[in-house]
């Protein structure tokens, strides 16, 4: 009798040691950790040098580059020229039960290494693919277009493991230059779940289109199940060669199966550019949910530069309506992957995004304490849509449907370039045109009530380039709909340079239509040097005339504003020459509340030309409550005659409809430095105040003793004396228990941000403000419009006969516009 032939290749001797050594490894797996990423990976090992011992150390190579044993079936160990000859033979049930690939030689894959779903004739449990010969192994092909170089088509419990031990080390490389659908290098398609592929590089050359399947690593369609619960970590992927890939990870999945529960962490992901297409990253489409994407380095090591029109390069998208998400940990920008080096992106008019989203409006996406910094940026985008903004660091709703639900920070704040200076970021906007939508730190253009919290947004330089004169600064920047309620709370933008010659504005965090709870927010040293009467410079400006719900603010602080013509610079140094400064900005039509703010105001010598203000409120019919805030404005001019003041409210006689304002510090000094306006008439003194508006019986026009209010950007400080006369005087409002520290409010509390420990000693005489009395100059001044519309229009309050004391000048009002019409293509400034 014949006995049936054994096609596949016979073991060796050799062999026979290898398979001995792959069964001890498929028992016990070997535990490695990291070292330091390289700062500029390898293309052709891997980036990571790794501890722990090697399985396969002094094993000899087999005849031919991979070795399969297997606890069923033929167990070999069995040698195969490719990787794609070992997967037909696990396909067709050669081998069976656990088994374990060794990549001991380089192979060459002329069509794409396919392995399918255990069940029909491929038997397994699990298979683990790992380099081995203590040498680093290359498994490549030029693949169709179209293909991936390897492909789990429904393969559940696979393992694919670099090592980057003893010497061994993995690269999986399709070398294709191709923008057709599902390029790609490792796709996972049909089912493909709970594998594992890590400690690998991983380089291809897709440029698929943004919404094209394609990628170094691709999570595709499914005719069953989603392809779920799959982890890429500790990989570097990159290009193949000289080609870069436009993703580096995409997920596109399909509607009635989505793919969830990925986990993408802790990966090198660089050099993912093309000059004629959009790019990202990692960018999961359409019909994908639960993926968590953590601690993961998106970078560039070389400068890249758009030749095609209004293209957008962007570290994460999220392009997923009813998807939800974690986003966590990551680092975008920088040239290396410790850290260093600038990714540096130029070219026409390009929009950079360091996270893109669209979500879904059901559950919330989740993203926490990552950074965005190290980026250097020239554009001469002009839009005047919100979302098209040249740069914006975190778009939330930004994208596909425009919307979503999100979390941002309330567990770990992110950090959008830094409050030390030790990583920047820098705008060259060049644009020309008129209200150009300004750089921002964080967008929320969703319809729903979100968190914004523990952020920073720091040492952002906008400088012109050889045209520009139009792009301002918004640090947070919410914009939803009426009905909801935004949560921006200790929030910190500081360090905001903006150098362009030019009309814009510039605000700390601005809500616009929706209304805002903010607690604990800090805005300080804003610069500019926009030179147009209709510029203004705010710490935080609500102006949602038709909100539904209240807003409040509490133990905010606003200090160190300056454009150049007002406040102080980062060095604490005044700047002399005068246009319009407003601390804290109220446009809010529905009920507000302000309680425990503090605002410092400076800078002497000025020559003014416009009012500045602690605190401006033009609401005249709302119910809105101002409480134990201390806002002092310490403007003091040379020349100009322009008032400095602490405190306006709209109204036209005494107790305004709604109006409470109550137990505050509004004091002003300096030349030409008042408490008030009300009814557009300068109130020098609290006394005057008092009297027109009915209000702040028991406020006090003392110094609150700030620390050191004129400090540079490190020493400046708002905290105020423990012998302060706004210790003790303040009001206990029900629900605020601590400071903008977290230290405990006593009953009386201070006035302020701030509660000095101690027990309170109340102030009740308070100190008259000592007023200038220049000759006054009225200059009316319109400050820029609030509201993003199309067609913003000021409507600026006829200045009245002012008292021989400083002019006011009058602030534009913005124009309400219903919601469709403010979240389509606005005017900005």
């Amino acid at each position: 009798m014949k006995k049936k032939r054994d096609n596949s290749v016979h073991a060796s001797a050799l062999q026979i040691a290898i398979a001995l050594a792959l069964v001890s490894l498929s028992v016990v797996l070997i535990a490695s950790s990291f070292a330091q990423r390289s700062a500029a990976p390898a293309q052709n090992v891997s980036a990571y040098a790794f501890q722990g011992s090697n399985a396969y150390a002094g094993v000899p190579d087999g005849s031919l580059p991979v070795v399969v044993i297997a606890t069923g079936g033929n167990t070999g160990p069995t040698s195969y020229l490719t990787l794609q000859a070992a997967f037909v033979a696990i396909n067709t049930g050669v081998h069976q039960g656990a088994i374990n690939v060794a990549i001991v030689g380089d192979t060459i894959e002329t069509t794409s290494a396919v392995l399918n779903a255990s069940g029909g004739t491929a038997n397994y449990t699990s298979i683990f693919v790992q380099p081995s010969g203590g040498a680093a192994r290359t498994v490549s092909g030029a693949i169709s277009a179209g293909s991936p170089l390897i492909d789990f088509n429904g393969a559940t419990n696979v393992t694919i493991d670099g090592l980057g031990t003893g010497g061994n080390a993995l690269t999986l490389s399709n070398t294709t230059a191709s923008a057709t659908a599902s390029t790609s290098t490792i796709r996972f398609i049909n089912g493909a779940q709970n594998n594992i592929v890590t400690r690998c590089t991983i380089l291809g050359s897709s440029t698929s289109a943004p919404g094209t399947a394609g990628g170094n690593i691709l999570f595709s369609t499914t005719t069953g199940d989603g392809n779920n619960n799959n982890t890429v970590s500790f990989c570097n992927l990159g290009p193949a060669g000289t080609n870069l890939p436009t993703k580096a990870i995409m997920g596109l999945g399909t509607a009635a199966n989505p793919n969830t529960g990925n986990l993408i962490n802790n990966n090198n992901i660089f050099d993912f550019f093309n000059a004629t297409t959009s790019v990202s990253g990692i960018s999961v489409q359409a019909n994908n949910d639960n993926w968590t994407i953590s601690n993961n380095r998106i970078f560039q090591t070389a400068p890249r530069t758009f030749t095609g029109a209004t293209l957008r390069y962007v570290g994460i998208t999220l392009n997923d309506s009813t998807g939800a998400f974690i986003v966590t940990g990551n680092v975008i920008g920088f040239s290396a992957a410790d850290g260093t080096g600038t990714t540096t992106i130029s070219g026409l008019d390009n929009e950079f995004r360091g996270i893109d989203t669209n979500v879904s409006t059901t559950a919330p996406t989740s993203i926490q304490g990552n950074i965005i910094s190290g980026i250097n940026q020239t554009s001469a985008r002009n839009s005047l849509n919100t979302t098209n903004s040249a740069f914006n660091a975190i778009g939330l709703g930004t994208i596909g449907s425009l919307d979503g639900r999100f979390n941002v920070g309330d567990v770990i704040g992110n950090a959008i370039g830094s409050l030390d200076g030790s990583s920047t970021i820098v705008i060259t906007a060049t644009s020309s045109t008129a209200n150009t939508t300004p750089v921002i730190g964080i967008l929320d253009f969703s319809s729903s009530s979100n968190t914004l919290s523990n952020n920073v947004i720091g040492n952002i330089t906008i400088n012109p380039g050889a045209t520009g004169a139009t792009v301002g600064f918004r640090g947070i920047y919410s914009i939803t709909a009426e009905s909801q309620l935004a949560t921006i709370n200790d929030n910190t933008i500081a360090n905001i340079i903006d150098n362009i010659v030019g009309n814009y504005a510039v605000y700390g965090i601005y809500s616009s239509l929706n209304a805002l709870n903010a607690t604990g927010n800090v805005v300080r040293n804003m610069n500019g040097k926009a030179n147009s009467p209709g510029v203004t410079m705010t710490g935080i400006l609500v102006s949602a005339p038709l909100a539904t719900q209240p807003t409040t603010f509490s133990q905010n602080t606003v200090h160190s504003l300056s454009n150049m013509r007002l406040g102080l610079d980062a060095a604490g140094n005044s700047i002399t020459t005068g246009f319009s400064i407003i601390g804290i900005q109220d446009t809010a039509g529905a009920t507000a509340n302000y309680y425990f703010n503090s605002v410092y105001i400076g800078g002497t010598g000025v020559a003014s030309a416009s009012n500045t203000f602690g605190f401006f409120s033009d609401v005249v019919n709302n119910t809105r409550k101002f409480e134990d805030n201390i806002f002092y404005n310490a403007r003091s001019n040379a020349s100009g005659g322009i008032a400095n003041v602490a405190i306006q409210v709209g109204g036209s006689a005494p107790n305004p409809p709604g109006l409470t304002t109550n137990y505050n510090d509004l004091y002003a000094t300096g030349n030409d430095g008042v408490i008030g306006i009300f009814n557009s008439t300068i109130q020098p003194t609290l006394a005057n105040w008092q009297t027109a508006t009915g209000q702040d019986a028991n406020s006090i026009s003392a110094d609150p003793q700030y620390l050191n209010p004129n400090g540079n950007a490190t020493t400046g400080d708002l905290h105020i004396a423990s012998a302060s006369p706004c210790v003790g005087a303040g009001l206990t409002i029900a629900g605020i228990t601590d400071d903008f520290d977290g230290d405990l409010r006593l009953d009386p509390p201070a006035i302020g941000a701030d509660q000095p420990p101690g027990v309170p000693t109340p102030t009740p005489t308070a100190t008259p403000t000592p007023t200038a009395t220049p000759t006054p100059t009225p200059t009316p001044t319109p400050t820029a419009t609030a509201t993003p519309t199309a067609t913003p229009t000021a409507t600026p309050t006829p200045t009245a006969t002012a008292t021989p004391t400083a002019t006011a000048t009058p602030t534009a009002t913005p124009t309400p516009t219903p919601l469709q019409q403010q979240r389509q293509p606005q005017r900005q400034q």
